[in-house]
């Protein structure tokens, strides 16, 4: 999968954001501070995906092959190769 410069823009700052939030949620309530941050990074990695799936369904769309196209270039490259077995016999 292609990612552009802008998807990464889009995960990069939800996920320092939320790292951020988690960190000042800790910091205020006394708590540990790092599973907070880990799993706040990873939320806002999630939530920073899907907004970017969201803003340029386009460049993500057309970078992925279709379940058809991989199941197809699976049964391709089998039937290949077993032609060039048979060859060889």
């Amino acid at each position: 999968m292609k990612i552009t410069l802008k998807e990464k823009a889009i995960v990069s700052s939800f996920t320092l954001i939320s790292s951020l939030t988690g960190f000042y949620y800790a910091k205020s309530n006394k708590k540990e501070v790092m599973p907070y941050v880990m799993i706040g990074g990873f939320m806002g990695a999630l939530l920073g995906e899907a907004l970017a799936e969201t803003f340029c369904p386009h460049e993500i769309t057309n970078s992925l092959p279709s379940k058809r196209q991989t199941a197809l270039s699976g049964s391709i490259g089998k039937s290949k190769q077993k032609s060039k077995k048979q060859r060889t016999k």
